[in-house]
């Protein structure tokens, strides 16, 4: 039986998602992949936190990368995010 694990890549310009089934171990197939354009760095580099116009498309994003990983009953879901993101100063409200 397949087990399904998801990751996502928040990126300065973009939001990577790939979800993959695991039938074997060191083997796997790419069920589903997306890539959206958010620019979130955009403003992080210029003003120091995250822009309403860039936050805003992301978070649509991961609601639906979510929903794709709900389908699939994914077991593992990680995350990781680059430097605009950890560098901006309102990234936590």
């Amino acid at each position: 039986m397949a087990e399904y694990f998801a990751a996502v890549d928040v990126g300065s310009n973009a939001l990577r998602f790939q979800l993959v089934s695991v039938e074997r171990p060191g083997t796997y197939r790419i069920l589903e992949q997306d890539r959206q354009p958010v620019r979130l760095g955009h403003k992080v580099f210029q003003t120091g936190t995250l822009s309403a116009a860039s936050v805003e498309p992301a978070l649509e994003a991961l609601h639906s990368f979510k929903n794709c990983a709900d389908r699939y009953q994914v077991g593992a879901f990680k995350a990781v995010a680059t430097s605009a993101l950890r560098e901006a100063s309102d990234a936590r409200t």
